[in-house]
């Protein structure tokens, strides 16, 4: 009988090739492999550093926004202008426009009220800038640096029992008493 070269095997199936194979994945690598390991994934966590030292980092770490408290009383030499924002329907927009930075203190205008009522300072991209609620009760108000030109909104949520209530912006005159 004739023997034939089975086709579908191949020379892995040699017990000494085999062997040897099985010996190489055991085998510890090279002190070179291991030296370009370390290079590369020091090079990698260099340039992760570099990236997050050359992002663009925040100017002033400054609060931008400060409680008012009753007992605050604005100084009327530095007033440059008053708005008085009238809230008659709850969720009603007052819309301003910053024109150049500046510090803007937003009160409540009616002082005879029992109990103040909260409002929220938006920018364009309805983002939630400064609030006078703090904790359980509302304060008297808030001051805000802006310290970007653009388009700022006062919104209330509850009138409550009131037909209208009244939000005053007080814009002051820069330092160098423009």
């Amino acid at each position: 009988m004739k023997r034939y070269p089975l086709h579908i095997t191949h020379q892995l199936n040699d017990t000494f090739s085999l062997k040897t194979r099985i010996h190489m994945i055991f085998k510890e690598g090279s002190a070179q492999v291991k030296t370009w390991k370390y290079t590369s994934i020091l090079g990698v966590m260099f340039l992760g550093l570099l990236t997050l030292a050359c992002q663009k980092q925040a100017m002033n770490l400054a609060p931008t926004s400060t409680l008012l408290s009753e007992e605050y009383n604005t100084d009327v030499s530095n007033i440059a202008s008053v708005t008085s924002m009238a809230f008659r329907e709850n969720s009603k927009e007052w819309y301003f426009e910053i024109k150049e930075p500046q510090t803007v203190d937003f009160i409540l205008a009616e002082y005879n009220t029992a109990n103040f009522f909260d409002f929220q300072l938006f920018n364009d991209k309805s983002q939630l800038l400064a609030s006078n609620q703090t904790g359980d009760t509302p304060a008297k108000g808030f001051a805000y640096k802006f310290n970007k030109t653009g388009t700022y909104y006062i919104k209330i949520d509850d009138l409550g029992d009131e037909e209208k209530r009244l939000v005053a912006a007080i814009f002051f005159k820069d330092k160098g008493g423009k």
